[in-house]
């Protein structure tokens, strides 16, 4: 590669850095940020012993599962501090937005792929049927 690749392809670069975004002032809450960078990072730390066990044949280590899955919930709870939230309300819209997926409870390839998008978010910002 030549140097005026390299120095052209660093200047694009540069071009889409977040400094340059119109909206970057009104940059979500820094604790929802906190929290969505540390769900992000400890995601990412869960791979790691099931990366050990399944490239190295070694024991799943599920005490560092556990503890890396309770520094999500951390997270998420540091989310919830932010909104006014509950873990409850998180698992009550989950709920809502699943029952409107799946038919009967069950998952099924055919209504994961079929989604109803419209249905899924009037649940989740908890309008019932008759107010769609």
């Amino acid at each position: 590669m030549s140097d005026q690749f390299l120095h052209d392809y660093s200047a694009f670069v540069s071009g889409t850095s977040a400094r340059n975004y119109y909206h970057l002032p009104n940059l979500v809450d820094e604790d929802i940020l906190h929290a969505i960078l540390g769900i992000a990072t400890e995601a990412g730390e869960l791979l790691d012993p099931v990366k050990k066990a399944f490239a190295y044949g070694r024991d799943v280590d599920f005490v560092n599962l556990d503890e890396e899955i309770g520094d999500v919930l951390w997270y998420i709870q540091l989310y919830c501090n932010v909104r006014g939230l509950t873990i409850r309300d998180l698992i009550n819209s989950n709920v809502a937005k699943l029952s409107k997926r799946y038919e009967n409870g069950r998952f099924t390839a055919e209504q994961a792929i079929n989604r109803n998008l419209d249905a899924e978010r009037a649940a989740l910002e908890g309008k019932t049927d008759e107010q769609d």
